[in-house]
């Protein structure tokens, strides 16, 4: 109940109709598998239950996180783009494709490496187009 207090049952079918079976159904337990079975039953399907509770909980925070992480990433950017940034730095660009968490730390780490390599490259062929036409001046 609402207020907390425990119900008295007087009568073994009110308890097994008003408690037990109501517990039943929701823990994913048929009407027949509670009338049935073994009673030992409906106490797999309470800790099946609570197993599924648990992991939804752990599903909803874990994407309530990682949420936030892409919150945290578009702002701090942002920030960066409008007040930190000096002109002649390039702007940083939100994420291009979702994170994944089947890579290692090592792969990240290789492909930042890569990233760094290529916009290097870019930098240099820039610098060279440009000294290429000031000489042509």
């Amino acid at each position: 109940k609402s207020t907390g207090e425990e119900k008295e049952y007087t009568k073994l079918k009110e308890f097994f109709y008003d408690f037990l079976l109501p517990m039943a159904i929701t823990f994913g337990m048929s009407t027949r598998e509670f009338w049935e079975d073994d009673p030992e039953l409906l106490w797999a399907y309470r800790k099946s239950y609570m197993d599924k509770i648990k992991l939804q909980q752990e599903t909803d925070n874990f994407n309530a996180w990682l949420n936030g992480l892409y919150m945290f990433d578009a702002v701090s950017k942002s920030i960066y783009n409008n007040i930190g940034r000096k002109e002649t730095q390039q702007p940083l660009n939100y994420i291009e494709k979702p994170y994944d968490f089947s890579k290692s730390k090592e792969d990240y780490e290789k492909e930042k490496v890569e990233e760094r390599e290529n916009s290097i490259k870019e930098q240099l062929k820039r610098g060279k187009r440009a000294l290429s036409k000031g000489v042509d001046k």
